[in-house]
């Protein structure tokens, strides 16, 4: 148990650095309420809360990793250099790809519920 306990401390003080140190995680998060609000307002159903809290678990995992990605290259790489600018590009498309998978799936949840409601 002590183990475990252990990890989720260790875990909780990456998140905090993460919080601390990148400003999209804090976006993301900051968008990802505001998603939750509008939830709670449209009266979505439990799938469609399911499927929104996936990828919202989604796109902020993604910018973990991508997070992860910049911190080894900088670390293995200091100086300038196209490999590098390369990985880093390559991870912050995958977070791209999650926040549009976000965009769209929320899309599809939430226009059909404004539209009725505005039209």
């Amino acid at each position: 148990m002590k183990r475990f306990i252990d990890s989720v401390k260790h875990a909780c003080a990456g998140l905090a650095q993460a919080w601390k140190s990148q400003p999209n995680l804090r976006i993301h998060v900051g968008i990802a309420v505001l998603v939750m609000v509008a939830g709670m307002w449209c009266h979505i159903t439990v799938i469609e809360w399911c499927v929104v809290l996936l990828v919202i678990g989604q796109v902020l995992a993604s910018e973990l990793f991508n997070t992860v990605a910049e911190e080894l290259v900088n670390w293995i790489e200091p100086a300038y250099s196209e490999r590098a600018r390369r990985i880093k590009d390559v991870a912050a498309g995958a977070t791209l790809i999650t926040a549009i998978v976000a965009v769209v799936t929320g899309l599809l949840i939430f226009a059909p519920r404004l539209h009725a409601l505005f039209y």
